[in-house]
């Protein structure tokens, strides 16, 4: 192409001119990437963008401010873009002349101008702006459309500075109390001061607790305050202080340096304090030891508009009912023996005095085991012998083992021994004792209910009865008799026998009668007795029989 332009515009100012337009084919194919490639993604795209101005506004006629707009980068084509004005603090035509149009960016360029025409004064208004926004670019995009315009005022002050105080009054009950804010200047001006003032509710309610305005007010030449008028509305509505907004705005003849107030119209109704209301139970569960119960509950709704500041728990046990104090909402009391079920109920307390009592609950504490089954005692040499069987329901802990208990009078009774298994041996302390004995399963929860039986423990048997004697062959000699008419409880298994040759003043053992005959020397006059023997021991000696020589 460069040999193209040469041969059609030869000469020195054709190659120059030759070489601008391959400066911006340079720069157009500089952004022909194959799509897809990381350069392509890399590649700029060009942005229109417009900067902002700052003019002094001048007293006379009019002042120029001028725009530049930017293309980030150049095309090969013109770019047209189109702009409008848009009004600010300051407007048209008293701070500037409308404008809108559009500018051309030549091809291969980057920068155009926009003029904007301002209006002169002597007026103190302080500084004052407006916009350029670029509205279209022929489809390039535009990633800064607004310029701002700032009018630095030239005109000297004597004053001119304007703020509103805030202000405050007690509602009253039903009347419709004044509330007045002053507006001042800082020193009086030779011509009138004007503003818009408007008022916006806030925690106040337009209508419910004020009157709401918007108004101009006028300072006049000379002058240096004025005060704005609002009326609040009275109730007798405990709702604490409440506030609303004055704002200024549009002001003319000076410069604002606090725009905005704050009218608070305060609570003259003294606070109606009552009692709380019954806080809520929540739970009543077993533990956190044995007969204890660990309650829950939450606190009043409405604390009556005054702190809570304790509770009181009432416990119905089935001895009667106790009351507790607490300061939190939670506390582990006391319902009496496992298995025990209280009835619970709370109220709150403020400086006003009590709630009414929440709705009850009950709450059962830890569980023993019920009582044993089946015990059933039999009397044993000296002891009786316990038996059982596990109960029907084990609690809310596994068994850990059972108390045993004994009394010989069936009133009196005292600790034996904890026993792993169902069965016990208890001692009584002689033959033919009578004993009482109580069991109880125990659990982590404690002791169940007593189980109780009695038996006799065995005694020795009463006497046997002699009944004959005859001599035998030689020395032996037959003896009868009958049994005793009492065992002692177990059975008899030996008898032994007894012999006096002087006629009762002393006594010689024969031995096993009931198996092994005793004998009588020839000649000799033998005088025997029984005695029955079981495992308590030997019974007392029969009655006497003698056999002759």
């Amino acid at each position: 192409m460069l040999k193209e332009l040469r041969s059609r515009v030869p000469g020195r100012s054709a190659v120059r001119r030759a070489t601008v337009w391959l400066g911006l084919l340079a720069v157009a194919t500089a952004t022909l990437i194959p799509i897809g490639s990381s350069q392509a993604n890399a590649a700029t795209v060009p942005e229109l963008g417009i900067g902002s101005v700052a003019v002094t506004e001048g007293d006379v006629g009019f002042v120029p401010a001028r725009l530049t707009v930017t293309l980030s980068s150049p095309v090969l084509t013109d770019t047209i873009v189109e702009y409008v004005a848009v009004a600010g603090t300051a407007t048209t035509p008293t701070d500037y002349l409308r404008r809108a149009g559009r500018v051309r960016i030549r091809a291969g360029r980057t920068l155009a101008t926009i003029g904007a025409r301002l209006v002169s004064d002597t007026a103190v208004e302080g500084d004052e702006s407006f916009s350029i926004m670029l509205t279209a670019a022929g489809g390039v995009p535009i990633a800064h459309p607004t310029g701002t315009v700032t009018i630095r005022d030239d005109d000297p002050m004597s004053g001119g500075r304007l703020a509103i105080g805030d202000a405050s009054v007690y509602e009253g009950d039903a009347s419709q109390i004044p509330l007045r804010f002053t507006v001042n200047l800082d020193a009086p001006l030779v011509n009138d001061v004007t503003a818009v003032y408007t008022s916006f509710g806030g925690t106040a309610a337009a209508g419910v607790d004020f009157l709401s305005r918007s108004r101009t007010l006028r300072i006049r030449a000379g002058r240096t305050s004025t005060v704005l008028t609002f009326k609040s509305l009275g109730d007798v509505v405990v709702e604490g202080s409440e506030q609303f907004t004055v704002v200024l705005s549009a002001v003319v003849g000076a410069t604002t340096i606090d725009d905005t107030a704050a009218g608070t119209v305060l609570d003259d109704d003294p606070p109606l304090i009552t009692a709380p209301t019954a806080p809520t139970l929540n739970s009543a569960a077993a533990g956190p030891a044995n007969g204890m119960l660990a309650v829950l509950w939450s606190a009043p709704v409405f604390d009556g508009g005054s702190p809570v500041t304790g509770y009181e728990l009432e416990i119905t046990r089935p001895a009667g009912a106790v009351v507790g104090t607490y300061t939190s909402t939670g506390a582990n009391v006391v319902c009496g023996s496992p298995g025990v079920t209280c009835s619970l109920r709370v109220r709150a307390e403020n400086t006003v005095g009590f709630s009414e009592w929440s709705e009850p609950i009950d709450g059962t504490t830890w569980r023993a085991p019920s009582a044993v089954g089946g015990l059933v005692l039999s009397g044993e040499n000296h002891s009786v012998r316990a038996v059982w069987s596990t109960p029907l329901d084990a609690g809310d802990f596994p068994i850990l083992d059972y108390r045993v208990e004994r009394s010989v009078d069936g009133t009196n009774f005292t600790f034996d021994e904890l026993a792993t298994f169902r069965t016990s041996t208890v001692s009584c302390g002689g033959e033919r004792v009578t004993c009482w004995v109580r069991v109880r399963a125990r659990n982590a929860a404690g002791l169940g209910p007593m189980s109780e039986a009695s038996a006799t423990t065995w005694g020795r048997p009463t006497a046997p009865t002699l009944i004959s004697i005859r001599r035998a062959a030689g020395t032996s000699v037959g003896l009868g008799w009958t049994p005793p008419t009492d065992d002692g409880g177990t059975a008899v298994f030996d008898y032994t026998g007894e012999r006096t040759i002087d006629g009762g003043l002393s006594w010689t053992p024969v031995g096993s009668v009931a198996f092994f005959p005793p004998t009588c020397p020839v000649g000799v006059s033998c005088g025997f007795r029984v005695s029955a023997v079981n495992v308590v021991g030997t019974s007392a000696a029969s009655n006497v029989l003698t056999v002759g020589p």
